[in-house]
């Protein structure tokens, strides 16, 4: 997520910029994983939370189509043609979609060296249900009173300007 909050790193320094960040992972235990793509490991949380959830379907031939169509659609984007290579990522995602296990075990990378597969387990539940707020509050709770807000941090001194109390509001609360 680099390109995101340090846009002045490239490919490159990709590597170096890792090894400063690791000891703020560690911190925050932040959700860091390997082997998978972002869409892949998207899918796969969400159709996961989708399988826990109550009233569930319990055929997991369902969420095992579903990423089978997501898996097919990312390699005709890669090589506009439809390849052979899905049937060893059906197996894979079958088992991972049946067990958060594997994902812990097998993609979780935990920067502090703290947590048992247990607990990586559970906060990755926690982390895949967690919302800070609903669409609805964010709609028409939130985003009408965003520019109040960043107008009474620059009134009360605490930001220089509005882009300064925007980019405040941006990572406090």
């Amino acid at each position: 997520m680099a390109h995101h909050y340090y846009g002045n790193v490239t490919h490159r320094d990709l590597p170096k910029h890792h090894e400063t960040q690791k000891e703020e992972w560690a911190r925050h235990v932040g959700s860091v994983f390997r082997c998978l793509a972002i869409p892949e490991l998207a899918a796969l949380i969400l159709l996961q939370v989708a399988a826990d959830a109550p009233g569930a379907p319990p055929n997991p031939a369902i969420r095992t189509w579903c990423a089978f169509g997501l898996r097919c659609c990312l390699e005709f984007k890669q090589t506009n043609t439809w390849g052979p290579s899905v049937t060893s990522f059906l197996t894979v995602v079958g088992r991972l979609l049946q067990k958060w296990e594997l994902l812990a075990e097998k993609h979780f990378i935990d920067h502090s060296g703290k947590l048992s597969k247990c607990e990586i387990v559970a906060l990755l539940k926690e982390r895949a249900v967690r919302k800070e707020m609903s669409y609805e509050e964010y709609e028409f709770e939130y985003l009408p009173k965003f520019r109040d807000h960043a107008m009474a941090l620059v009134s009360s001194g605490k930001c220089a300007n509005v882009m300064a109390a925007y980019k405040y509001l941006a990572h406090h609360k």
